[in-house]
């Protein structure tokens, strides 16, 4: 079964997100992920560009509302905060790491 370990860092002034994915066979995979990419459910579904990393606010208030999402939904840090459209509506959710890959 694969697990991620995510690495932050900050780089230009950013904060990103690298994974490491690792499978019982000893493969190891390189991906990363930051703010702006696009990336799919696994099980499929639309397209969604990734907003921020739920942990990662400078603002107080959004640390605020992070902790709340970690207490109230059951999200950690390091979950991807991720928005799409449908239609003309605007939506968003917050999904697991290993949930998500990355688009071309």
């Amino acid at each position: 079964m694969p697990f991620f370990t995510p690495l932050r860092y900050v780089q230009n002034g950013k904060v990103e997100c690298k994974l490491r994915y690792s499978e019982l066979n000893n493969k190891n995979k390189m991906q990363e992920l930051k703010t702006g990419d696009i990336v799919m459910l696994k099980s499929g579904g639309p397209k969604m560009t990734i907003q921020r990393f739920l942990g990662d606010a400078k603002e107080v208030s959004a640390k605020v509302q992070d902790e709340a999402l970690k207490i109230m939904k059951g999200n950690k840090s390091g979950d991807v905060i991720c928005q799409w459209f449908d239609g003309n509506a605007s939506k968003n959710d917050i999904f697991p790491v290993d949930s998500l890959e990355k688009q071309g």
